[in-house]
């Protein structure tokens, strides 16, 4: 039986069954199709999850107890890790755009017995067809997040902020190009001009901050930064537990369409699921 992984699929074979198809062949398949880097790690999507919950949750239990104790790299961190659960959700349609417009076409005209079942064939265009859409709801949380960033543990960070998120908008100094955050290279230039438009809001954001703690506190503007009046002037761009919901719903969705792919095409014991 022949374990081609090519850009087709394999001979027909009287011996060639589904599950053998979705255990071999295809999962090598995809891999090879899928795989960014010659020397990726294949990581559970529960560890990706996981991470991002654990990452979000902590920031929350700080700010709640004391919000200045929020560590600086905190957000940037968090979107770091939150990319990898995105490339997840992106190799898991493109395994999906595979098995339906490339295997099930194959078997749809060579052998219909081994083609997916209406409904598996729907499931599949279901996952391939939500690309654009959860992609604008990872957007939506990189934006709030960023926003949040730029100002919290404190807007005295807000330039080392700005630089990670828009290193396009610096010239390199003594020779040394500014360094984007990982999650930040797997943008495209629209998304990137979309976390430069939500920068500027910040920015704004901050002038404000800074012309009222001028007014209010004119003779000692870092006591006036961790006063709760200016707590209460300038509250936070968006709500911590609201990011949380929307990231819960997220990740669900990648755990939802990841169930549906194994479903159909289950690791053979002792293989974890593509990633």
């Amino acid at each position: 039986m022949s374990k081609d992984t090519g850009d087709n699929p394999p001979s027909k074979s009287p011996k060639y069954s589904k599950k053998y198809r979705t255990l071999h062949s295809l999962t090598r398949y995809v891999q090879a199709k899928a795989e960014k880097e010659p020397n990726d790690v294949i990581v559970d999507y529960p560890e990706i999850e996981n991470a991002c919950r654990l990452f979000l949750s902590k920031i929350i239990l700080i700010e709640e107890k004391e919000p200045n104790e929020i560590p600086k790299n905190a957000f940037a961190n968090f979107l770091d890790v939150l990319s990898h659960a995105e490339s997840f959700r992106l190799k898991i349609i493109e395994q999906a755009d595979i098995a339906l417009n490339t295997w099930n076409t194959f078997f749809m005209k060579e052998d219909p017995t081994q083609a997916l079942s209406p409904d598996e064939a729907a499931s599949l265009d279901t996952i391939i067809q939500s690309k654009d859409e959860w992609r604008t709801v990872y957007m939506k949380i990189l934006k709030k997040t960023i926003a949040l960033a730029c100002l919290l543990p404190s807007i005295l960070y807000f330039m080392v902020r700005l630089l990670e998120y828009n290193p396009h908008m610096f010239k390199p100094t003594n020779g040394l190009e500014p360094c984007p955050r990982n999650f930040m290279q797997l943008l495209s230039t629209q998304e990137i001009k979309q976390i430069k438009d939500t920068s500027k809001k910040s920015l704004q954001l901050v002038k404000e901050s800074y012309e009222w703690l001028e007014i209010n506190f004119a003779d000692d503007i870092l006591t006036g930064l961790y006063s709760e009046d200016f707590q209460k002037a300038h509250p936070p761009p968006t709500d911590l537990e609201r990011l949380q919901s929307l990231l819960h719903y997220y990740l669900k969705h990648i755990s939802d369409i990841h169930q549906t792919l194994t479903k159909f095409f289950p690791p053979q014991p002792n293989q974890k699921s593509p990633s």
